[in-house]
């Protein structure tokens, strides 16, 4: 799904809490220790809100800072403990990271994973999560790279949330013509797994193409 593609989905969904964009890609830690490279998720400003994330240490990132020139990021649990000691003092300092200074604001709880379809392309376990640092919002509509997860409202079930993107599908591809090429669709995909239990029931994972795609 491509990052104008989720802002139409926000406006127009009545039935969900919020959805949210991930990409995952690569990053290199440098400085004084050895070069180490690491799966990064680069994610919209609503990822942690949207998951629930309880950080082990720190904060998460907010809103503005997501939308800030100056580079944050969460460390994975085991990458805090391997690369960095488990020194709690990491929170708030700088650390070379992708040809820049990343301030460190939180880690990640020890159990955090990601629980994607094994053909979506988003690994479980992560060394970093960051928010993107351009505007995806902008850019071409079709130029699909973002896996997405929505929340669901109280109450909701599955079938009505269906219901919700079909129609939200149905007013995207009149507004576009190039989505009405391609009779663009959504579907989604219950989460499971232990990282996500309170709020399991209503997070669901959002796929989007002609015909699917993922």
């Amino acid at each position: 799904m491509s990052g104008p593609l989720l802002s139409e989905l926000h406006h127009r969904l009545h039935l969900f809490q919020d959805v949210a964009g991930i990409w995952v890609g690569n990053g290199t830690f440098t400085g004084d220790a050895t070069p180490e490279q690491v799966k990064v998720a680069f994610v919209t400003e609503t990822f942690p809100a949207l998951l629930g994330i309880r950080p082990a240490i720190g904060r998460v990132f907010t809103p503005d800072e997501a939308s800030a020139s100056r580079t944050v990021i969460l460390l994975s649990y085991g990458l805090w403990q391997r690369r960095f000691g488990g020194d709690p003092a990491i929170v708030g300092k700088g650390v070379p990271f992708g040809g820049a200074a990343a301030t460190v604001v939180g880690v990640l709880p020890r159990d955090f994973k990601l629980y994607f379809p094994a053909d979506s392309n988003v690994p479980s376990e992560v060394g970093v999560v960051m928010p993107f640092q351009n505007n995806i919002y902008k850019g071409p509509r079709t130029l699909h790279f973002l896996r997405v997860l929505a929340r669901l409202k109280p109450g909701v079930t599955v079938a009505q949330a269906q219901a919700d993107i079909d129609a939200a599908a149905g007013q995207i591809r009149e507004a576009y013509s190039e989505f009405a090429a391609e009779n663009l669709k959504f579907a989604l995909v219950p989460l499971h797994g232990d990282a996500v239990r309170e709020v399991r029931p209503a997070l669901t994972a959002l796929f989007a193409g002609a015909g699917l795609f993922y």
